[in-house]
């Protein structure tokens, strides 16, 4: 697996990058980071280091699915497109009249209210245009795929303007095969039409608000999610469902494709570097098990996050016509009693403390979308330096590279469905709908340990249908239904949030107690903020004031373990959010507040004592 090697050497260089007083670089005014169109609000011109070397022509530029590297070309349609922005609701493909519309220049994948997008506007509808052609190089026997790693909300795509098909839903990636709206030997032409309601729609939304909110953040509209080609074989992988097994040392494997027939076989083989640890053969109708010897197993975890490389082909005559590449990792997360009587979480067999911490995943210049995987490789590598093993994703599902880091780097990832209004049949049925794809998507990364369906009660609804459909989707998964609320009759997680106080939790003896939220301390920077406004919990006026409190929480946490059995506990949170000052880095990543080490001091106390 070429991508993971190369991507542990570049995880050096990032741990021995300083995070503190580095230069600014001035913008050109072709990359439109200056335009009057800006959306400012409130100090909204804020930008990232990251930000303001963004290469227009090298705009995320890794390969965007990970977890299923197919041999041979793809093209990144990332870059600069046409958009319309309407003054109305996208009606199909229909045209606006042009007093009701602007166009512009906008840089993709970037949310058009983001800054890095070069418009900085908000906008319900828009309509990208880009124009394209088929390297000369591509099999012209092979099937064309247009792939988008996420659109927020409802899209529609037109390709030489035949109608390809409509997607709904803002976090998940979907993809078209575009094969037969081709023009053959000349430029093709992509039209994406987007509506993305926001709060007036029926979709989840996590904590975008088109108005200032105090708790939400500035929505995003449109493509925000690298947008892609590949050609792909007639006979063709399409998804990959890897089940790991812990306890019975091995990886079950099921192939879903294209084209498949019984006459196809199925050979896998599974590597530790590389060296083949294992290798199987099978049809196309049912599961593989690729078996680890007992000298060969070595469980995944955050302090060895070891990952297995498995290499997939199809096989047609004994010959390949399709072959990918993905990863995994073995571990077990469950929920068992303790000696004290307390249900308690264990991983790989062991009682193990998850020190977390929560990330909304928002920039300030790229709003949801990071300026460069780098940038999220560093919000993850300071988040270990200061001693968290668990990151806690905020009402947001990540593009797949940031789960993909969580896995090579080790941390256990907390994952926060997006909420939505759920008030009526429709936003309830497309809250489930949502669900069940994004669930689906991460299920193969080892890093993601436990779904949380509902946050703090906002469009709660039906839970116990939730618990059992979600303990059919993910049972190798702790499962939280109900997150901050004070009845959690489900899932095998009590969650809590305890800001701006800590509570002694209720006694529960079939759920794992847990600390969903705490601390949220205040601490403002002025030179390094997004506003002159802010807010937080409990307002310190300096480093040595923020981590004196963060021992007095941690200290009361140790207790809590102790008597109670609490087992994870979260702190509120790793990153300022606009004008939520309450991170342990600023919102432009540029000062760390409190020295990691202190924070990982503290925080080591609340790791279970070895026996």
């Amino acid at each position: 697996m070429a991508r993971m090697s190369v991507v542990m050497v570049m995880i050096a260089i990032v741990w021995a990058e300083p995070l503190l007083g580095l230069p600014s670089v001035t913008l050109s005014a072709q990359q439109g980071r200056t335009d009057s169109r800006i959306n400012t609000r409130n100090g909204g011109t804020m930008m990232t280091r990251w930000g303001k070397n963004l290469d227009p022509d090298n705009v995320l530029p890794e390969y965007p699915r990970p977890l299923m590297i197919r041999q041979g070309e793809w093209l990144n349609l990332n870059g600069y497109w046409e958009l319309e922005v309407l003054n109305r609701n996208v009606n199909g493909m229909t045209q606006a009249p042009p007093s009701q519309s602007q166009t512009f220049s906008i840089l993709v994948p970037f949310p058009i209210e983001s800054q890095l997008s070069g418009i900085g506007i908000h906008a319900e509808s828009v309509i990208y245009r880009k124009r394209f052609r088929i390297p000369d190089n591509w099999p012209k026997n092979y099937r064309i795929l247009l792939h988008f790693g996420a659109v927020d909300w409802e899209t529609v795509v037109q390709v030489n303007g035949k109608n390809i098909g409509t997607h709904r839903g803002g976090y998940d990636a979907f993809s078209f095969d575009i094969t037969d709206a081709l023009l053959p030997d000349a430029e093709q032409t992509l039209v994406v039409a987007v509506t993305d309601p926001t709060e007036r729609g029926p979709q989840p939304r996590g904590a975008q608000s088109t108005t200032k909110v105090r708790g939400q953040h500035t929505s995003v509209t449109g493509i925000w999610q690298t947008v892609w080609l590949e050609p792909v074989p007639e006979i063709s992988i399409q998804r990959l469902q890897l089940t790991p097994d812990f306890d019975g040392k091995s990886v079950k494997l099921q192939v879903f494709g294209e084209n498949l027939t019984e006459n196809h076989i199925v050979k896998a083989e599974l590597y530790d570097g590389e060296e083949v640890v294992t290798r199987g053969f099978g049809g196309t109708d049912g599961a593989m098990i690729l078996r680890i010897p007992e000298k060969q197993f070595k469980p995944w975890s955050p302090e060895t996050p070891q990952l297995y490389g498995i290499r997939i082909a199809i096989l047609e005559n004994n010959q390949i016509v399709d072959l990918v590449e993905t990863y995994t990792g073995i571990r077990k997360i469950e929920v068992v009693p303790f000696p004290n009587g307390h249900a308690t979480i264990y991983l790989n067999g062991k009682p193990y403390f998850q020190k977390g911490v929560t990330g909304h995943g928002m920039w300030p210049d790229g709003l949801y979308t990071a300026p460069a995987e780098e940038a999220m490789r560093s919000d993850l590598m300071t988040a270990k330096l200061c001693g968290f093993n668990t990151i806690r994703k905020t009402v947001k599902i990540e593009p797949q590279q940031w789960y993909y880091l969580c896995d090579t780097m080790g941390l256990l990832v907390w994952q926060e469905m997006p909420s939505g209004n759920n008030n009526q049949a429709e936003s309830a049925a497309q809250f489930d709908t949502e669900l069940e794809t994004v669930v689906r998507q991460l299920d193969n990364h080892p890093s993601v340990v436990c779904w949380v369906v509902f946050q703090q009660g906002v469009g709660e609804h039906n839970p116990q249908f939730y618990a059992g459909k979600m303990q059919l989707l993910v049972p190798s998964r702790l499962l939280c239904i109900s997150s901050g609320s004070d009845s959690q009759p489900f899932g095998n997680v009590f969650d809590r949030f305890m800001i701006p106080e800590l509570q002694p939790p209720a006694p529960q003896s079939h759920q794992a107690q847990t600390i969903g939220r705490f601390g949220g301390i205040d601490l403002y920077v002025s030179d390094h903020s997004w506003s002159t406004g802010h807010w937080g919990y409990g307002e310190v006026n300096g480093s040595s004031e923020l981590l004196a409190e963060f021992q007095r929480l941690t200290d009361a946490i140790v207790g809590y373990r102790n008597q109670f059995g609490v087992s994870v506990a979260v702190y509120h949170q790793l990153v300022d959010l606009e004008e939520e000052t309450n991170g342990l880095v600023t919102y432009n990543r540029e000062k760390i507040i409190v020295l990691p080490d202190e924070i990982k001091k503290q925080l080591e106390k609340l790791e279970y004592p070895e026996k």
